[in-house]
């Protein structure tokens, strides 16, 4: 804690403790020996509720989500004993006129203190009930006491009221009736909002804030109570009712007070129950356990946790990536300096002080393993995309290859084919170019043979670009064939199939497109497999099972080396199994998600 909060909270304490000396005092002073003409139990007991509602806000203060509770309690609690100067005991001008300014007020700041304990910040509905209840009291206490004359009133040993302007007891006394009168309106708005705000608390909240939201509200409908009371006279008194009252008033304030002490029992309750139920799914492997033993514990089902992972990116128990939740509480834990998860949770679930450590103390291992196993399964899926990129750029410059062989030197080789054809009919023709002789190479006259080596060599340069052409379109298949891009993986394996070496049975009753990333993985793991040495026969069949395609070889040849038909299939997060057939041979299964 800080030396300035300190500071504060021993400064409070000092004028909480001398507001309370300074109220007993007038009490001994006045006639009476007792506030409001009751007893010295009477005394005694409104003097314990204005000290524990200060106690209460000094130890509030130290907590910094309930730190506006703690600056508002106090003034109230300064309020409550200022309220019992206005006697002739006061013994001071000063004194009395407090008195006589705040008598009223303590209701509205005990209203907006559990306010301020059941959410922390006050809204729109909240200030206005609490301006209204601030205008009736104070604001009407200020403007009797212009015209209030203590001795006029006879009040012969009070002292000098330091407000009056002038003696006008039929001013004052209305501004007193009028105070009656919106008191018995102000108590009810602030009973409402309050109540409106607990009842859309969550549960978890409800549990933490209600042992002192429902004292005080229990408070302002005895403020009510009193109001009625003294509707008919115009003032508030001190007749016997009016005595009960306050007395009752005094005890509910002491309860709210209390009410503050739950937080501390609530959190050891609560470091036990995650204690107990971390202990208890210990042995539970499935991501995700945590979340819901947590939740359970803290009242809260819309309760996620969620771990850090890179620079400022979050994932999963899962290792998935997700987007950080706008509109809701989250709550950092941290285990020696190091954040070990991130809680996001209904706004109120955890905004008691020391919630977060006990937390942290008692699911603390759990959630360092489970971050651990998640931030490794992150770092997989990562690897996983990674060679899924790997492999995709390499399809893509697989395509583009294809492309360019066919479009570019496909097509002049084709070209260069029939040039040579146009060359060969021509020779076979010459009177169709216009042409009386054909010099060979070698310098043949005309008729001498010249034509027939010319044609020769015309028929071996023609063969020689056919078998130029076949291989290129055999490496371009390789590379990626067209039908795979324009027809699928049924037509690709078909022509497959009619160009390999060893023969090849389909089983392949599919229909449809399927990604072009599955395709392709498909496809090259039975073209490296009928690529591979010592296998004459093999049967390929292909099924769709829900959300995955089986692509699935058995062959008559050994099971070989299949590094990359595995890397294939886990860059799509694809099982690829290798077992050999019972009878000789190989069976290879590869199974890829392809999407429902």
């Amino acid at each position: 804690m800080s030396g300035s909060i300190r500071a504060v909270r021993l400064g409070v304490l000092a004028g909480g403790a001398a507001a309370g000396a300074l109220t007993l005092a007038v009490v001994r002073r006045s006639p009476d020996y007792a506030i409001a003409g009751g007893s010295a139990a009477s005394t005694a007991l409104s003097l314990a509720a204005g000290w524990s509602v200060l106690i209460a806000a000094v130890i509030v203060l130290g907590r910094p989500a309930r730190r506006p509770f703690g600056v508002v309690a106090a003034v109230a609690s300064w309020a409550w004993f200022a309220g019992q100067w206005n006697t002739p005991g006061a013994g001071s001008a000063w004194v009395f006129t407090a008195g006589l300014v705040l008598a009223t007020v303590v209701p509205v700041l005990v209203a907006d203190a559990g306010l301020r304990y059941l959410r922390g910040r006050v809204g729109a509905p909240e200030i206005v009930a609490l301006a209204a209840g601030g205008l009736a009291t104070v604001g009407l206490a200020v403007a009797g006491a212009l015209f209030f004359d203590p001795a006029s009133a006879g009040c012969y040993g009070c002292p000098a009221n330091l407000l009056m302007i002038a003696d006008r007891p039929a001013v004052a006394e209305q501004a007193g009736r009028l105070a009656v009168h919106a008191g018995v309106i102000w108590p009810v708005m602030l009973g409402v909002v309050l109540a409106w705000r607990l009842a859309r608390t969550s549960p978890a909240g409800r549990g933490i804030a209600g042992p002192v939201a429902v004292p005080v509200l229990a408070y302002l409908v005895v403020v009510e109570l009193d109001y009625l009371h003294s509707w008919s006279r115009g003032y508030l008194g001190a007749d016997d009712v009016d005595r009960r009252l306050l007395a009752v008033q005094a005890g509910l304030l002491i309860v709210a007070a209390l009410g503050t002490g739950w937080s501390y029992v609530h959190r050891r309750r609560t470091r036990s129950a995650v204690a107990r139920m971390v202990v208890a799914a210990s042995d539970v492997s499935a991501p995700g356990g945590l979340e819901k033993t947590l939740g359970a514990a803290l009242g809260d089902d819309s309760l996620r946790v969620f771990y850090p992972h890179g620079a400022d990116g979050w994932v999963n128990a899962a290792g998935y990536p997700v987007e950080r939740h706008a509109g809701r509480g989250t709550t950092r834990l941290t285990r020696d300096g190091v954040t070990i998860a991130f809680l996001t949770h209904r706004r109120e679930a955890l905004d008691e002080d020391g919630i977060a450590d006990e937390i942290a103390g008692a699911a603390g291992l759990a959630l360092t393993n489970e971050r651990l196993r998640a931030q490794r399964r992150a770092q997989l899926a990562d690897l996983r995309a990674s060679r899924a990129r790997i492999v995709e750029a390499a399809d893509a410059e697989r395509r583009r290859l294809e492309r360019d062989l066919h479009d570019g030197a496909q097509q002049r080789i084709v070209a260069l084919s029939l040039a040579l054809r146009l060359e060969q009919l021509r020779l076979g023709n010459p009177a169709a170019s216009g042409d009386s002789a054909v010099g060979a190479a070698g310098g043949d006259p005309p008729g001498a043979g010249g034509d027939a080596g010319l044609a020769r060599r015309l028929e071996e340069a023609q063969a020689e670009v056919a078998a130029t052409l076949a291989g290129l379109r055999r490496l371009a298949r390789g590379l990626y064939p067209r039908e795979l891009a324009d027809e699928g993986l049924s037509a690709a394996l078909e022509t497959l199939a009619e160009s390999s070496g060893p023969a090849v049975t389909l089983d392949v009753p599919v229909d449809g497109r399927f990604p072009a990333p599955v395709e392709a993985v498909a496809y090259f793991t039975v073209a490296n497999r009928l690529a591979g040495g010592g296998v004459t026969h093999a049967l390929v069949s292909v099924r769709r099972d829900g959300d995955r395609l089986q692509a699935e070889i058995e062959d008559d040849g050994p099971a070989g080396d299949t590094t990359a038909i595995e890397d294939r299939v886990g860059a799509l997060a694809g099982t690829l199994s290798v077992e050999a057939r019972a009878g000789g041979g190989t069976r290879i299964r590869a199974e890829l998600p392809c999407g429902s």
